[in-house]
């Protein structure tokens, strides 16, 4: 007999502001702890931050409470020795973000902290997507609810959403479409 236990359905749990994603580790790219440069777009909505260089490309980095819930995203910098400060004294409030996809089709999104990873066989529960969620879930992840596939609960008692992610960029793209139509 072997002492080896299955490892289980494991997958990433990503922190976004205060809502908890889960998604599979082939659904990302890169995760980069604290974001050096990023160069804002004029006139873009609040939730686009900016555009970073990753990998050799331009990549749109999103606040995915801002959009979701609508509201102002939460003030960040970008690390680096501003004011005399060393790099590794800044911490609060450092830009932190996972990309998504490569290529031109790369994006990533605000997150709060790094990914950890989460067995999914120990949730203590799933359920599809219905409208019988508790409110609480729905209005906290606001606009991901129609991009949302399962709702955890996870051991700690706490929920994550498992997104479909090319809908919410699918999502994204349209937002900017239609802002760029009506701000011409």
């Amino acid at each position: 007999m072997s002492d080896v236990q299955p490892q289980g359905d494991l997958r990433q749990l990503v922190t976004v502001g205060g809502l908890r994603l889960v998604m599979g580790f082939d659904e990302s790219r890169e995760y980069l702890d604290a974001v050096q440069a990023i160069t804002r777009v004029p006139r873009a909505p609040a939730w686009l931050l900016g555009v970073l260089g990753s990998s050799g490309l331009a990549v749109p980095v999103v606040d995915l409470v801002a959009w979701a819930q609508r509201t102002r995203p939460e003030p960040w910098r970008v690390t680096g020795n501003e004011r005399g400060q060393s790099t590794t004294a800044v911490t609060a409030h450092v830009l932190r973000a996972l990309r998504l996809r490569d290529g031109a089709d790369a994006w990533a999104f605000r997150v709060t902290q790094a990914p950890s990873v989460v067995n999914l066989n120990t949730a203590q529960q799933s359920q599809a997507i219905t409208a019988h969620l508790p409110l609480s879930v729905s209005a906290s992840y606001g606009q991901l609810m129609p991009h949302a596939v399962r709702l955890w609960t996870l051991a700690d008692g706490s929920w994550a959403l498992q997104i479909r992610w090319p809908t919410v960029v699918e999502a994204l793209r349209q937002d900017l479409s239609a802002r760029t139509v009506t701000s011409d």
